[in-house]
């Protein structure tokens, strides 16, 4: 084994115990996250969207349209509420962005939504791997439109996903 995979291995194994030390009570929805509360992110009203960040003087740049970050920060908190719905909670699991890419196709101005996909060979091979390995990565796509329909953003956001040993599984008896 080289350097850079004891090196690469030793950073995954710190962020393993470090998520077990430290990490909140399982939560419904991304938007539950204290970050995703305190910007506001909510869950979207409409079927075909996923999550949504309302208009507000708040999220706007120096030029009057919604800041980058903001987009970024829905772009990541839609991919994670995507995921958190594919498995249905986040027991038996420590999901960690390990990549974000994105290209901001047009000013975004007033409230954003998104939608959230992966395809269904990923979300395959993402249960295989978890199944047999215990820790996978997956990408997922996520598109942003402003109120007036216009496409602001894609990204995709690259996730890498453990489980749990089972004797470090929280259970109601676990404080």
């Amino acid at each position: 084994m080289n350097y850079e995979t004891k090196k690469a291995r030793s950073r995954h194994r710190r962020l393993f115990l470090f998520s077990l030390e430290f990490n909140p009570d399982v939560k419904t929805s991304g938007t539950e996250l204290p970050f995703n509360s305190f910007l506001g992110i909510q869950i979207s009203t409409e079927s075909s969207q996923l999550l949504r960040l309302p208009s507000g003087e708040k999220y706007l740049n120096h030029l009057g349209t919604v800041h980058a970050s903001a987009q970024l920060a829905l772009a990541e908190a839609s991919s994670g509420e995507f995921l958190l719905r594919h498995f249905g909670s986040t027991d038996g699991i420590v999901p960690v962005v390990r990549r974000l890419e994105a290209k901001f196709r047009r000013p975004a101005n007033g409230s954003i939504t998104s939608i959230a996909n992966a395809s269904p060979e990923s979300l395959a091979q993402l249960d295989a791997e978890l199944a047999s390995k215990g820790r996978s990565l997956i990408p997922i796509t996520v598109e942003l439109h402003d109120e007036s329909g216009a496409h602001t953003l894609s990204a995709t956001v690259e996730w890498f996903i453990q489980r749990l040993p089972t004797n470090a599984q929280k259970t109601d008896e676990t404080p």
